[in-house]
């Protein structure tokens, strides 16, 4: 009964929908909002037609800025910093004072203070469409955090749990000279396939060495590392990808990581286990 109690007030909140902002045409259900938006989070409207602290004010003249506190954040990646109570400019139209809502947002500028655009809103009553909300956008993130890592398990030579057991080293230099060459080099990964009954093996792992903008977040090796490693093969549509097909990332043999998702936690085997057992 609980449940139904939950999904009954939703359904009632969701239908009021085209009504919480006058953003143009009938927004989309929570699921798509979240995967719109980087922040989401309740605030009231302090202050219409102003920006705070540090924000440009100027712009699009027929989009509203308005200076709102947050009151509850439901979903905020940690390199942005989004607290209750914190203060923030939020630019969308029809927003007045004391005006609450569930904000589905980008942000436009960070500075001293943040400031972001309107994705979606939604209205904040009853209190425990808020709760429903905050589980629906939980779900959807953890469904597509699955879907992703499915999809690199699925594309994977290899899957093996290890550890680094030599320090890596720098394989011959291929491709142009430039600085956003991967810089290829090598770790020795004594590895033991995460299913079935095969001996321990050494395998050499290429990974991208280069902290250049477009390789900052490939996998980096280091002696002792242990982790579940999802190999790969050399596959150009992947490299190329991951630079936006701004240049030819050049071939390198053998095995690879080359996605942040290719390294996973020890602590991720039955995870990793679950998603093979039924996405496969």
């Amino acid at each position: 009964m609980q449940a139904r109690s939950l999904r009954f007030p939703l359904a009632l909140f969701l239908l009021a929908l085209a009504g919480a902002l006058p953003l143009g045409a009938q927004q989309p259900g929570v699921p798509d909002l979240a995967r719109r938006s980087s922040l989401i989070f309740t605030a009231t409207v302090e202050k219409p037609d102003t920006v705070t602290a540090g924000v440009p004010a100027g712009g699009d003249n027929s989009i509203d800025t308005v200076a709102a506190r947050v009151d509850r954040v439901l979903d905020a990646p940690p390199a942005i910093g989004i607290l209750p109570q914190q203060m923030l400019t939020i630019r969308g139209s029809g927003l007045a004072a004391g005006d609450q809502r569930i904000f589905f947002a980008q942000p436009y500028w960070i500075g001293a203070t943040l400031a972001v655009d309107v994705v979606g809103a939604l209205p904040t009553t009853p209190a425990a469409a808020v709760d429903a909300v905050a589980q629906q956008v939980a779900k959807t993130r953890q469904a597509d955090a699955d879907a992703a890592l499915l999809a690199r398990l699925k594309s994977a030579a290899l899957i093996v749990a290890g550890r680094v057991v030599r320090p890596p080293h720098r394989l011959p230099p291929s491709g142009i000279a430039s600085e956003h060459n991967p810089d290829w080099w090598s770790a020795a990964v004594e590895a033991t396939p995460l299913q079935g009954a095969a001996a321990k093996q050494v395998v050499e792992v290429a990974f991208a060495h280069n902290y250049d903008t477009y390789w900052a977040s490939a996998p980096k090796l280091h002696l002792g590392d242990e982790a579940i490693f999802l190999l790969h093969r050399f596959a150009p549509p992947d490299a190329q990808a991951r630079v936006h097909g701004a240049f030819e990332v050049p071939p390198v043999s053998g095995l690879l990581v080359l996605d942040p998702l290719d390294v996973q936690p020890l602590a991720a085997r039955a995870r990793i286990l679950a998603l093979l057992k039924t996405g496969r």
